[in-house]
């Protein structure tokens, strides 16, 4: 059986998720009757090791089934509170290893979309990708004037296979909710759907790449490629090439001469600023998607999850983000409810909980060195206070930038500086207020 006839039948991607959760299930349970043989420490090792090898099993379907179950890994990769570390440590690879379609169905779609040979749309075209996610690829390309342009291809058919696993995804959901009660599934489907819908619609992205290029008109620090509308329709995307460094890649930033502290603020400040002051920000902050280029400037890329927050939203969460750096956890807690978070337990102080973790937390993690950092405990911590409180309810604006956020920490960590946030944070909290 091949994965391309896998990826375009439908009954048969859910029984390979069905037999995948099924094997999944029996090794994990499986081990339970040998716990009084064993003994408590040699059963979780056993246990580790069972919890590696679905990790790995998880991981390898995904990359067979691809489509939407390669954004539902991605989303899974950061969220330890529904999975072990053992999974999402495997799941992490799908940031960076999905594989690329062939170039045969890549050239057909352009040429269908362009109405017109590829060779006549542009004189230079390389089969070869430069980068493959779960819903298209990007290729190098040059128009006949000579312009060096990146051209994103949405997969064929990819439509079909997202309504599918949508369908799938419901029917998981519904399997898991029978063993967590508290686990809330219609939120994070329609989050799903929502997030697709506006990654599949190539048009919208160039219009949201060009909304934030005009917000940023004033700030030469950050670059956003130019739309070539010529040759752009609702599946194929073509932008200016933009040649950079890969933010992660220090050795090359330090080797252009830049220093490290210059390059963590000014991606601080490009973030604060689209969320505080202009309400509408580029929310996937992959090191994949944010380049150093000459000045130093900061290039965006890819505006396929761009949001713009609800104007209602925005007040409460300059108001948490003011209590939290106020360091207020009665104020912080009020916050959080006037977000639209709900816990299960609806208790009147998990709020404040949550809040005085924070700011008692935030010193450590913001302003001291990074790797002196015991952030495993940190983690732990939250990890035990969201299963004695399980979050029901997220609102879309929240969640959008509890990612955001987790992202840029995880840039920051590899770029191995300490910025004092509350200088870059506050100008803009003054201004938005």
């Amino acid at each position: 059986m091949t994965d391309s006839y896998l990826a375009t039948h439908p009954r048969l991607r859910l029984l390979t998720v069905a037999g995948v959760l099924v094997r999944m299930y029996a090794r994990t349970w499986g081990i339970r009757p040998l716990k009084p043989a064993l003994g408590r420490d040699r059963y979780w090792e056993v246990k580790k090791g069972v919890a590696r090898r679905n990790g790995r099993m998880l991981y390898k379907n995904i990359l067979r089934l691809k489509g939407l179950f390669i954004k539902v890994g991605q989303f899974l990769s950061v969220r330890v509170d529904l999975l072990p570390k053992a999974y999402t440590r495997e799941l992490t690879k799908l940031q960076d290893q999905v594989p690329a379609a062939d170039y045969a169905q890549i050239r057909r779609r352009v040429e269908a979309e362009l109405k017109q040979p590829i060779e006549k749309a542009f004189r230079e075209f390389r089969p070869v990708p430069i980068a493959a996610a779960s819903l298209g690829q990007v290729h190098e390309a040059w128009l006949h004037d000579g312009t060096r342009v990146a051209v994103k291809v949405q997969y064929p058919g990819i439509e079909d296979v997202v309504n599918c696993d949508l369908e799938i995804l419901r029917l998981i959901m519904k399997w898991y909710a029978m063993f967590r009660r508290e686990f809330q599934s219609t939120f994070l489907l329609e989050e799903f759907r929502q997030h697709v819908s506006r990654e599949l619609d190539y048009v919208q992205e160039g219009k949201s790449a060009e909304r934030v290029a005009r917000n940023f008109g004033d700030d030469s620090r950050v670059v956003v490629p130019k739309v070539i509308w010529s040759h752009t329709t609702l599946k194929v995307l073509t932008l200016e090439f933009i040649e950079g460094i890969k933010i992660t890649d220090r050795d090359r930033i330090l080797a252009a001469g830049y220093e490290m502290a210059d390059i963590s603020k000014l991606l601080m400040d490009c973030y604060f600023r689209q969320i505080f002051r202009d309400g509408f920000f580029h929310a996937d902050a992959h090191p994949g998607n944010l380049f150093i280029v000459p000045g130093p400037k900061l290039a965006l890329l890819d505006f396929g999850l761009s949001k713009e927050m609800d104007p209602k939203f925005l007040p409460n969460f300059i108001g948490l983000a003011a209590a939290i750096y106020g360091k207020d956890p009665k104020q912080a807690s009020e916050c959080f409810r006037e977000l639209g978070l709900r816990v299960l337990n609806q208790k009147e102080d998990t709020f404040l909980e949550f809040s005085e973790f924070i700011i008692k937390n935030m010193d450590d993690v913001i302003y001291k060195n990074p790797k002196k950092i015991d952030y495993q405990s940190i983690m732990d911590q939250v990890l035990e206070m969201v299963r004695t409180h399980p979050v029901v309810n997220i609102p879309s604006d929240f969640v959008l930038l509890g990612r955001l956020l987790g992202q840029l920490s995880g840039i920051g960590r590899q770029l191995g500086v300490s910025v004092n946030m509350q200088e870059v944070l506050l100008p803009h909290l003054a201004g938005a207020r």
